[in-house]
């Protein structure tokens, strides 16, 4: 019986549009993971998320999702912004072979995030995972990747004084 094997790699549509002050649900990485020979069972997942001005940290929930079901969640605050570590993920995933299956890192961004922030996640890396048919556990060798910056846009709000007010109408029917 073959071995199964793992390609990893960032999304071609991981998110790169800025985002704006308290935003929730937001995507600030995407990548795709797909197991050839075997489906796989991830187990632990490793990762940091750096801001580059260093202005606003992030102070909600992180959650890492794979196929949409979160499989991890922490504060914000209690991740590292410099290097990357290792998280045991809270439930087992099944990533399965032969098709892309996303993983996604998701939070929230702060009230107090300004044109000035950005954030990144960085060394995304899978592992750990076990092969459901050879039966082992092992790093799957896959490079560890950078997601896309994700920038803060100041909210615009543009009022305009009509000269002429809108009639109104009634359309009957």
């Amino acid at each position: 019986i073959g071995s199964g094997t793992l390609t990893f790699q960032k999304a071609s549509d991981s998110p790169s549009s800025a985002t704006v002050p308290n935003s929730s649900g937001v995507v600030l990485a995407k990548y795709n993971a797909n197991p050839t020979g075997e489906d796989m069972e991830l187990r632990q997942v490793s990762f940091y998320i750096s801001s580059s001005s260093g202005v606003t940290a992030l102070n909600g929930t992180v959650y890492v999702k794979v196929n949409g079901a979160t499989v991890y969640s922490a504060s914000a605050a209690s991740l590292s912004g410099t290097s990357a570590v290792t998280v045991n993920l809270s439930s087992w995933p099944i990533l399965t072979k032969g098709v892309n299956n996303p993983i996604t890192v998701e939070t929230s961004i702060p009230s107090a995030a300004t044109a000035s922030d950005n954030y990144i996640v960085k060394q995304f890396d899978l592992i750990q995972v076990r092969r459901l048919v050879t039966l082992d556990l092992l790093d799957p060798g896959v490079s560890a990747s950078d997601a896309n910056q994700i920038s803060v846009q100041a909210a615009n709000l543009a009022v305009t004084t009509l000269s002429t007010p809108v009639a109104n109408s009634v359309v009957t029917g």
